[in-house]
């Protein structure tokens, strides 16, 4: 993996990645997103690490606690309205 500049906290380097996909977005530029946050001096990754990892994404337990917080929720619905467990919905047209 290539070279980390300095340190940075997590919110302040969300801060920074919102930044530039929120500006590369509103410019119709999706695309300049790695660029823009490669070229950032404040942000502690060059363009090769943010490009590998991008490429192959650890989400952590972000899918794991998704589930959790999913079944939790519908097990509450479910047991509020229990006919809720069998609704087959009307095709959209």
């Amino acid at each position: 993996m290539a070279a980390v500049k300095s340190g940075m906290g997590r919110e302040q380097a969300h801060k920074v990645i919102k930044r530039h996909a929120t500006a590369s977005l509103q410019e119709g530029k999706p695309e300049t997103f790695i660029d823009r946050l490669a070229e950032d001096t404040d942000f502690p990754l060059d363009r090769r690490t943010i490009t590998e990892l991008a490429s192959s994404p650890n989400h952590g337990d972000a899918i794991e606690q998704a589930a959790y917080v999913f079944n939790m929720v519908a097990a509450k619905v479910l047991n509020m309205y229990p006919h809720a467990a069998t609704y087959k919905p009307e095709p959209i047209r």
